[in-house]
């Protein structure tokens, strides 16, 4: 079964209360290229779709792998005004909280067809733009158990 992990996830973050609060714009891969260049709704989040590999294959009467697959969160907000850039910082600490209580909770999200709960594996600033807008991503994992009889 391929699981179309963005699609869950973006899912999720447009039921999510604090997420509608938070952000004035939630979309996929497919709204990021046109918002790089004109993003006229900020704060805004982009759920897209990063790698899946395989991890080791498990035999024991069947043929067992595991897919690991990936989600990069893009969250675009606006650019410090100020020169420490404090104002920004604590804009997207905010912002990345509300997004990490969505997909992580108290107890962890386990999406739909994965076999573990989706953790967060790493941030980044993903680009600082001149037209006035901060873009950080944040990644998250999780794996499936992919089984096909033997």
């Amino acid at each position: 079964m391929i699981v179309d992990l963005p699609a869950l996830a973006l899912a999720r973050l447009r039921a999510e209360d604090g997420v509608r609060r938070r952000f004035r714009h939630i979309g996929g891969a497919a709204d990021l290229a046109a918002a790089q260049t004109a993003l006229k709704s900020r704060p805004a989040v982009f759920v897209l779709p990063l790698a899946e590999r395989a991890g080791s294959p498990l035999l024991a009467g069947e043929f067992r792998q595991r897919k690991i697959l990936q989600i990069g969160i893009v969250i675009a907000d606006a650019d410090a005004s100020d020169s420490a850039g404090a104002a920004v910082q604590s804009g997207i600490v905010a912002a990345r909280a509300v997004i990490e209580r969505a997909l992580i909770g108290e107890n962890g999200w386990r999406p739909e067809g994965c076999d573990d709960a989706l953790a967060w594996s790493g941030g980044r600033l993903a680009r600082l733009a001149n037209n006035g807008v901060l873009w950080w991503q944040d990644d998250y994992v999780t794996s499936q158990l992919v089984r096909v009889p033997v």
